[in-house]
């Protein structure tokens, strides 16, 4: 598909000040756009709405030909994969697993491919993201800060990356402060942003080195900003995903048992039940009585344990930004990790339940009736964990305010699961089964809700 891209009265806020407005932008196959200003003029912002991961004030963006970008704010390479494997995944996202070598080779970076990410230095990390971006298959390149952290050669590689791209139709738009040899390049220069109500006025610059990308300074349109305006929707003609959304799962559940997402709740379930016997006593009547609602309870604190990993490290590492680009929705990555949790969380624990039941000394009836509540409310717990790890994203103190979040959500999970031990019919596992259906259904769409509230 030929690339293209427009920008129709794109404006933008932050805070209490309007960044820019006004932003009408035509780049055409071949032609590249240099984003220029000083600090806080909203460069970042401005390649973050053409990606989608903000929404502009007003305007709207409509693009063809896919999207790649590069920031500064995350690499979005596993740190424990080769590089080679780091950028496979997202080769095998894109449809283009057969570009990861050109791409590596372009950023002449190819002795680098079985070295771990976690042991790249910064100007390597950076060659590595943009070799990420070579290898999407992308046709417009959305750059922040492209020359960051390159050295001589570094510099020269991108130049020629670059080159290559424009010289077979592709389209470049990158926000720097160095020069980057863009031949022939569109100039935007962004102002420092004004308070609220005042006008940041056109921000083309008047001595572009090229043509201008706009012929004249449109009238604005827009009133005074008032800060509970709110933005028009975007209209964008995104590149359908062309690769398969198997890696995705496959990550997940990787990820998830080599973090120790996996281990932890396991030790931790296994440990509550071996210290409960002290807190109860011998007898072992008693401890067959109470053994059973102990085991859904050290469950259910189990589930929390993992939920600060469940989250956080694919949006601090700018995963999550990534996925967006390429048209991942955010309620499929919910839906995605919590499948994952839930394959990493339920079998091990369910495992893990016939040594804690002999510990307690509960009878056959009674674990079997453990492990069908739990194969029932499981998925509702790993949902419950999923929510509360999408809602606190990013928040400081996190991992505290996840205990106040999801316990008492669980609350239901708790008496369901419970009240079946002590059930003669289906009763409480009909209604345990119904409360995790309502929260599986519920997550990926809440979920993936809080993390774009989180990203605006």
């Amino acid at each position: 598909m030929t690339p293209s891209l427009r920008l129709d009265g794109i404006a933008a806020w932050r805070g209490d000040r309007l960044l820019f407005e006004q932003i009408d932008i035509i780049l055409a196959p071949g032609e590249a756009l240099l984003v220029t200003g000083p600090n806080g003029a909203g460069k970042s912002t401005l390649l973050s709405i053409i990606a989608g991961l903000l929404t502009p004030l007003s305007g709207t963006v409509t693009h063809t030909g896919g999207l790649a970008l590069a920031t500064t704010d995350g690499d979005a390479l596993d740190p424990r994969l080769p590089l080679s494997r780091a950028l496979g995944f997202w080769a095998r996202l894109d449809g283009t697993p057969t570009q990861v070598a050109p791409a590596m080779a372009a950023m002449a970076i190819p002795h680098l491919a079985a070295v771990p990410v976690r042991m790249l230095s910064t100007g390597q990390r950076r060659r590595a993201v943009l070799a990420r971006t070579l290898a999407s298959g992308a046709g417009t390149w959305l750059l922040d800060e492209p020359a960051n952290g390159l050295d001589t050669n570094g510099l020269t590689a991108l130049a020629e990356a670059m080159a290559h791209h424009r010289a077979n139709g592709g389209i470049i738009i990158a926000a720097s402060h160095q020069p980057l040899g863009l031949q022939d390049a569109q100039q935007l220069v962004l102002q420092s942003p004004l308070p609220s109500g005042e006008r940041v006025g056109w921000g083309a610059s008047p001595d572009a080195t090229s043509r201008p990308f706009h012929q004249e300074p449109p009238t604005p349109a827009l009133p005074p900003v008032r800060r509970e305006r709110k933005a028009a929707p975007q209209r964008r003609k995104q590149a359908r995903l062309a690769g398969s959304k198997t890696p995705l799962l496959l990550r997940d559940i990787t990820q998830h048992y080599t973090s120790g997402a996996a281990l932890l709740p396991i030790l931790f379930f296994l440990l509550v039940a071996t210290l409960f016997p002290f807190a109860i006593g011998p007898d072992g009547t008693l401890l067959a009585r109470t053994g059973g609602g102990a085991l859904w309870m050290a469950a259910l604190l189990a589930a929390l344990l993992p939920v600060d990993r469940l989250i956080e490290p694919d949006r601090a590492a700018g995963v999550l930004d990534q996925y967006a680009v390429r048209g991942i929705s955010a309620e499929l990555a919910v839906a995605s990790k919590l499948l994952a949790h839930w394959l990493g969380f339920a079998p091990p624990l369910m495992i893990a339940v016939l040594p804690a039941a002999a510990l307690l000394k509960l009878d056959a009836t009674t674990v079997a009736r453990i492990e069908a509540g739990l194969l029932l409310g499981t998925p509702g717990l790993a949902a419950l964990g999923l929510l509360t790890a999408a809602l606190t994203a990013g928040l400081r103190g996190a991992s505290a305010l996840a205990g106040l979040v999801m316990l008492p959500l669980a609350i239901p999970l708790l008496i369901f699961g419970a009240g079946a031990l002590g059930d003669t019919g289906t009763g409480a596992l009909k209604l345990l089964a119904a409360t995790s259906l309502l929260l599986i259904a519920i997550t990926p769409f809440a979920g993936g809700a809080a993390l774009r509230a989180g990203k605006n």
